[in-house]
């Protein structure tokens, strides 16, 4: 018996026998047997309200219309339970391979619907019936008996094919059930690319990386190390295909290190790359990497053979009206698209409705961070003299950000077009500096 009732009785029969003997010592003794009787449920009901009363009974019932379904992890005394106070539940697998007592009496059926149409209620077993299982089942109820999955790797994606200077992202899940962090490394022909820490008893969702040099199939692997043992070890295959090499357009308003470093990157990539930079008054340096010197005619007929323009604010500003003109339609009809570097004298144009910059503490130089909204890796720092960021719309999609969290690359729709506006004017800093992995990832990401 619970204590508290022990007490409560206790002290109510202490109180009868005390009220008892004060009706056995009353002087007057008219209806004396009826006084008794009424103090016997009065304790009695004092009594009740104090005690905490509770029935306990074990219910076995016939769940018409319901089954049990076994998947993968399923754990054979759960379902021996369920079933002895269920009985004559029908059990099913839709797994051919999984292994079951026989004393489950289980059927194999590859469609549930059809084996018994009066099935409304769905029990699952273990880790769960998959996407294309379920959709097959979607008019029935589910009640998920979950089995905890075992440490490794539980989920994992990626795009199986892509074209040549596209990321690879390999994202899912991993489960620890150790004492002691896990460590997950995406690795390419031996070599580690991306890593992540998964911490004790957590199921961590991750996020790893790469920029693949390579054309043609490969094998990485997707590896689960608990300090020097390897627990799981994933092959995850990938086809880079060459694809379409874009005709890329570059316009300058002033000689510098930055149209000249991209040139180059843009031709060692196999980008097909006409340059045109100010030098003068009407005086421009012209230069032309894996394409012949089609285009150094008018800017407009340029437009009409170039798949991506890139130009900064300022050199845009200069362009007659018919070569705004004819960018403008271009990109609003999908036909080449735009990606401007801003500065500090952009005047207001055609895409200013889409883009809005704001300066970061006047001119003093700062160290900025950029990350990306597919990655939670920063990357090397720049030195910026005059920093601004894009103002934060509902119109545009942000491309890169720094750790407050500003955006300095986005990319807005224009029409049918796409335009992609960037604060970022010294990228090649990290040339310099040796981060040939950043600098191609922030290119790539803004031509792709």
């Amino acid at each position: 018996m619970d204590k508290w009732n022990i007490i409560v009785l206790s002290l109510s029969i202490l109180l009868l026998v005390f009220l008892l003997w004060k009706e056995a010592k009353r002087v007057i003794k008219a209806r004396k047997r009826w006084r008794i009787i009424a103090t016997i449920v009065a304790v009695f009901a004092f009594a009740c309200l104090g005690m905490k009363l509770y029935y306990n009974q074990e219910i076995f019932t016939n769940l018409q219309g319901q089954a049990i379904v076994l998947t993968e992890g399923y754990h054979t005394d759960s379902v021996r339970n369920f079933m002895a106070k269920n009985a004559a539940v029908p059990v099913y697998t839709m797994d051919e391979t999984l292994v079951i007592p026989a004393s489950f009496n289980a059927l194999f059926i590859s469609d549930l619907n059809s084996a018994n149409k009066a099935i409304r209620h769905i029990h699952v077993f273990g880790y769960g019936l998959s996407a294309e299982e379920k959709s097959a089942l979607n008019d029935h109820a589910f009640t998920f008996h979950p089995t905890r999955l075992p440490t490794g790797i539980s989920g994992v994606n990626w795009r199986h094919k892509m074209y040549a200077g596209e990321k690879l992202i390999v994202q899912g899940t991993v489960n620890n059930l150790e004492r002691k962090p896990l460590k997950l490394v995406l690795s390419a022909f031996e070599i580690s690319v991306d890593s992540s820490n998964v911490q004790p008893n957590t199921d961590f969702k991750f996020q790893l990386s790469t920029q693949p040099k390579h054309v043609g199939r490969a094998v990485y692997s997707l590896i689960v190390i608990n300090g020097k043992d390897t627990i799981e070890q994933g092959p995850i295959p990938v086809e880079i295909e060459q694809g379409k090499k874009l005709s890329i357009l570059l316009l300058a308003s002033a000689p510098g290190f930055e149209n000249k470093f991209l040139k180059n990157w843009l031709g060692e990539n196999g980008y097909e790359v006409s340059s045109r930079t100010l030098i003068s008054k009407n005086k421009y340096a012209k230069d032309f990497q894996n394409t012949k010197e089609g285009n150094s005619g008018s800017l407009t007929s340029a437009f009409n053979n170039t798949d991506v323009v890139i130009t900064d604010a300022s050199q845009l500003n200069t362009l007659s009206n018919q070569e705004v003109s004819t960018l403008q339609s271009r990109v609003k009809n999908n036909q080449t698209g735009l990606v401007i570097t801003a500065t500090v004298a952009a005047a207001r144009s055609f895409y200013s409705g889409l883009f809005g910059v704001t300066k970061i503490g006047g001119n003093v130089q700062q160290q900025i961070q950029l990350t990306t909204t597919d990655t939670s890796s920063f990357m090397a720092p720049l030195a910026i003299d005059q920093p601004m960021y894009i103002n934060a719309s509902n119109t545009t999609q942000p491309l890169k950000k720094d750790k407050q969290d500003r955006v300095h690359a986005a990319v807005g729709l224009y029409g049918l077009g796409k335009l992609v506006f960037t604060t970022i004017s010294n990228s090649f800093s990290w040339k310099l500096s040796g981060n040939e992995k950043d600098y191609s990832a922030f290119w790539t990401t803004l031509i792709n």
